[in-house]
């Protein structure tokens, strides 16, 4: 009896925490994420950028360049509530690292900017999204446009300075500077202030001739006739051609004057209005004297040199 009683008594086994049909859906599952993954990789990231308007932008088709090289494409425009144009943009995957806190966008395009003209190549081509990559944190993925392009990228090395006048006679962005008659730089911003009725000028000195910009260093416009009658005689200064149309602006360190240190950056510099003023310039602060002469002052005028020894030491105010 008890031999029949174990014999019909069931086997007790513990189940399995896994069961083995999962195993084709997991696999699955994770090919499908895999598969994800890989096509938002390849397509890229989207950025948005704000601009006051969408001319020459097409969505599908205008492309974001940087360098002259396609690193990615506009897929969408819209109008925001403020009006304002907010245009979204997919960079390549390869390229989000161009994509920074200080990264510049912009709309190249045909324009004519003062003595400047770019963008012709876009009348054939169309017009484009440039990028300037930035150098600050990455993971920036909404940017303000430039209504106008930089003349000289902000990542190209350089020295940029401000120049300040009152008067901007015929400089306008474009501008050359010129050191010995050889160019160096060029205007890239003209900004007039009412509050102070000054002219600021924004120009980018090319990285290799940096080095002749120093603290005793001068700036003065070079861009008409100019006639000067004094005691010395005449001095008739006629420019180039290109001064005439585009405006010029020389740089030099006055004769006599040690270089000094060299300048730095976003460094703000008058500019003088002619070669004559901005030699007057280096006798600011001097002492003051008055002579009395009895003789006659006949050819004696104001800003005359005064001379020791065939050196120049002040001038008649």
């Amino acid at each position: 009896m008890t031999d029949q009683a174990s014999e019909t008594q069931p086997e007790v086994r513990k189940s399995s925490r896994f069961n083995k049909v999962w195993i084709i859906p997991i696999i699955a599952l994770l090919l499908g994420a895999w598969l994800v993954k890989r096509n938002h990789d390849e397509k890229g990231d989207i950025v948005t950028i704000r601009f006051e308007t969408a001319d020459g932008l097409t969505a599908g088709k205008t492309e974001v360049k940087c360098r002259n090289v396609k690193v990615g494409i506009v897929e969408d425009i819209r109008l925001t509530d403020d009006l304002k144009v907010e245009v979204s943009v997919r960079i390549k995957p390869d390229q989000l690292d161009l994509v920074r806190k200080d990264s510049q966008f912009w709309v190249e395009k045909a324009r004519v900017q003062g003595a400047s003209i770019s963008g012709l190549d876009t009348l054939i081509k169309g017009a484009f999204i440039g990028l300037d990559p930035g150098t600050g944190s990455r993971g920036i993925r909404e940017f303000k446009g430039l209504e106008t392009p930089p003349l000289t990228p902000a990542s190209i090395e350089g020295l940029r300075l401000v120049l300040t006048a009152r008067e901007p006679g015929s400089v306008t962005i474009g501008s050359g500077i010129y050191f010995q008659n050889n160019l160096i730089g060029r205007v890239e911003s003209h900004t007039f202030h009412p509050e102070s009725k000054t002219v600021e000028f924004g120009v980018f000195i090319q990285d290799s001739f940096s080095n002749l910009v120093t603290t005793n260093a001068l700036f003065w416009q070079n861009s008409g006739i100019s006639l000067h009658v004094g005691a010395d005689g005449f001095d008739l200064d006629l420019p180039s051609l290109d001064s005439l149309v585009a405006g010029r602006i020389s740089v030099a360190v006055p004769k006599g004057v040690p270089p000094g240190d060299l300048i730095t950056d976003n460094s703000s510099i008058p500019l003088f209005q002619s070669l004559e003023a901005a030699n007057q310039s280096n006798f600011m602060g001097g002492v003051e004297m008055l002579i009395l002469i009895d003789e006659s002052l006949r050819g004696l005028s104001v800003g005359s040199p005064v001379e020791y020894r065939g050196l120049k030491i002040g001038r008649v105010g």
